[in-house]
């Protein structure tokens, strides 16, 4: 998980994510709104799709579902976004675009 990696580190993986464009998968709410975080994923354009999980989490296979059966929406969505983007899937399913990396 990203948010155990030290500064240094999560710096240079964020830079490469940006570089190659890719969106970060996560069911943890929190990712990004730490400081350091936020200001990384700015900086170098990095994607962020969050899973609103159950209380108990989702298990790997559940994300796996609803991401396969969402993958036209999310790619739909991120198209008309036309860069870095900050999605929110909810447990119902719907997805929402979130303002917290623009």
């Amino acid at each position: 998980m990203i948010l155990c990696l030290k500064m240094p580190l999560m710096r240079k993986l964020l830079l490469k994510a940006g570089a190659t464009q890719w969106i970060i998968i996560t069911q943890d709410l929190g990712f990004g709104r730490i400081e350091h975080e936020f200001v990384l994923l700015k900086q170098h354009k990095v994607s962020v799709i969050f899973f609103k999980p159950p209380k108990k989490g989702f298990s790997y296979w559940d994300m796996v579902k609803i991401f396969v059966d969402k993958w036209e929406d999310l790619k739909a969505e991120i198209k008309a976004i036309n860069g870095h983007c900050a999605l929110l899937i909810e447990r119902s399913g719907s997805i929402k675009s979130l303002d917290i990396i623009k």
